[in-house]
């Protein structure tokens, strides 16, 4: 059996990145949060979310708002791109009328978990984390009826 060289063994081995993003483990899409790639997205947007297609993903986390980009804009791109946004980063609403828009547009973008943190000082005491458990509490309960699932990330 003849050895094999260096660069014969790393051909052999390596899966182009590609074809890994493109398939899809346990049936799932493959998915990216975008704040991976936060700098570029502000240099050029549109042509981030090309690449980040182009490479296999299928789905993307994002947050809102979204570098800037108008909703509707945002939604023909993603659809043109073929990919999905099962999930979206909101800012800790001010009060139940900012939630109620973050609904609709969780609901517009076919979002089905709206993702998001509690404010530093309520992290600070135990009163503080019963007052975000409190809350998150409420909001879940209006994401509930809306057909949406309310998710907690730090």
């Amino acid at each position: 059996m003849k050895p094999l060289s260096r660069r014969e063994l790393l051909t052999a081995v390596t899966v182009p990145w590609s074809k890994v993003a493109s398939a899809r483990p346990f049936g799932l899409p493959v998915g990216l949060q975008p704040y991976t790639v936060r700098a570029d997205l502000k240099r050029d947007c549109l042509a981030t979310l090309k690449q980040i297609a182009a490479i296999g993903y299928q789905e993307l986390e994002l947050e809102y708002p979204f570098y800037g980009m108008e909703s509707q804009k945002l939604i023909e791109l993603l659809h043109s791109l073929r990919m999905a946004t099962p999930a979206c980063h909101y800012p800790t609403p001010k009060d139940d009328s900012e939630w109620a828009r973050n609904i609709e547009h969780a609901k517009v973008f076919g979002v089905k978990y709206m993702i998001t943190p509690a404010p530093s000082a309520w992290r600070k005491s135990l009163d503080g984390w019963k007052k975000a458990a409190a809350r998150f509490n409420e909001l879940g309960v209006q994401c509930r009826k809306a057909g949406v699932t309310a998710t907690y990330h730090n």
